[in-house]
């Protein structure tokens, strides 16, 4: 995808100035007449909800900037301030060495060089594996008690080539996938009902996919910027396409 007409990178910018930058955008989004399509209630709320930059959590500036850089803020990749398209902002400073972008509490354990990871964890939770870029492959002990996959769970996973995402999968959060550059198949479980939001985002390798007929719905940005992906198999099921 390319950006606005503004591609250049912002200089010499903080990270609470990129904060309050994405932050003031998109709450003009939210208090304008005329929002746009894919601003849904939950968006909303969770805008609404960001910190002032002063007070400002680490954990809230690297969820943010994820948002965006991921694609899950829509128009982060297709709109400009005035100066800087809004997702030029996080990409200004997310390489920074910086404490906002360490991981949660619950993944420290794991290594995020390592190429191959052996885990049961039950559950995949929100963004449980993102940013492990070395991750080539995952291999899951008692597939059967994973149930979901969590948003963002597996986010610029950009060395992760092929994963088997259990059969007792129902529901994949948005992002799930996104920038998952080297992924190059993926089969969708029989049972999940929905692909949401930019689950398989800027994953420029994927060349085939498997959609089950138990899906209805194909949410926006599904397969946005999917470069490789030159034909897909919609169920007959599918009563509902995202713009």
């Amino acid at each position: 995808m390319s950006l606005s007409k503004y591609n250049k990178i912002p200089k010499g910018i903080t990270i609470k100035e990129a904060y309050g930058k994405i932050r003031n955008y998109y709450q003009q989004l939210v208090n304008s007449p005329d929002k746009p399509k894919w601003l849904d209630q939950k968006t909303e709320d969770y805008i609404s909800s960001l910190s002032e930059p002063a007070k400002v959590s680490n954990k809230e500036i690297r969820n943010l900037f994820r948002e965006v850089l991921s694609g899950c803020l829509e128009s982060g990749y297709n709109y400009d301030d005035g100066d800087y398209a809004i997702c030029t902002y996080a990409k200004a400073v997310y390489d920074l060495n910086h404490d906002c972008f360490k991981l949660d509490e619950d993944v420290k354990p794991f290594n995020r060089t390592l190429t191959h990871l052996t885990t049961n964890p039950g559950s995949i939770k929100d963004k449980n594996f993102a940013g492990f870029s070395s991750l080539e492959s995952i291999t899951i002990f008692d597939p059967d008690s994973v149930l979901s996959i969590g948003y963002g769970a597996f986010f610029n996973c950009s060395s992760l080539i092929s994963i088997k995402i259990p059969n007792s999968v129902t529901s994949i959060g948005y992002c799930a996938f996104s920038h998952c550059s080297s992924l190059i198949s993926v089969t969708i479980p029989n049972g999940v009902k929905s692909i949401e939001n930019s689950v398989f985002h800027g994953c420029s390798s994927l060349m085939r996919i498997a959609i089950p007929d138990s899906v209805t719905t194909i949410d926006w940005g599904a397969f946005r910027s999917c470069s490789s992906l030159k034909n897909i198999k919609i169920p007959n099921g599918v009563t509902s396409i995202g713009e």
